[in-house]
């Protein structure tokens, strides 16, 4: 029986805490635009505030996406003229104008929306791709299995067609005052 030498691997360096601060510090702020897909419910105030804050924290432009998925955003997209894409439209309107009214003087370098047309992952890939989103918040609505069948995976799906970073933020329905 022969007997060889273990083979010792070096030990990691070790890193300190000041080390990786100080590497943080010195690298860029990463995102120029920040997307935000919203739905047009009372949820979407949970990832309109997290991407605001993210827009600030970056001082990056903020791009409101918003996905017409009905069967006329679905079979005519932007000529459907249809009630709910015109309801859309004027939600995002109405979000652009009350957001620049509440953030003048704040960091944010621009806010603007971009609507798609046609089914809610692949809607949203191509808006997040066509307008240079570097960073996407979603929604989140934590449905478990038989859910997710039912109302489908958006976030893995849109996951899998992009490669920026995704921030999925819990999307909790406003509670009433009292």
């Amino acid at each position: 029986m022969a007997l060889r030498r273990e083979k010792v691997e070096p030990a990691a360096p070790l890193v300190s805490a000041d080390d990786v601060l100080a590497a943080a510090r010195r690298l860029p702020k990463q995102f120029r635009r920040i997307g935000v897909a919203l739905e047009a419910r009372p949820t979407d105030g949970a990832m309109l505030a997290e991407a605001v804050d993210l827009a600030a924290a970056h001082h990056a432009e903020l791009v409101l996406l918003h996905v017409v998925e009905g069967v006329g955003g679905q079979w005519y997209g932007p000529q459907t003229g249809d009630l709910e894409s015109r309801h859309d439209e004027e939600y995002m309107k109405a979000l652009i104008e009350r957001l620049t009214k509440d953030l003048e003087g704040q960091p944010v370098s621009a806010i603007r929306y971009a609507i798609g047309y046609g089914d809610m992952p692949n809607g949203l890939v191509r808006l997040v791709r066509s307008e240079g989103v570097d960073l996407l918040v979603v929604g989140g609505h934590g449905h478990k299995r038989l859910a997710d069948l039912i109302h489908g995976d958006t976030i893995q799906s849109v996951r899998h067609g992009l490669t920026i970073p995704i921030l999925a933020v819990r999307g909790e329905q406003p509670k009433p005052p009292g």
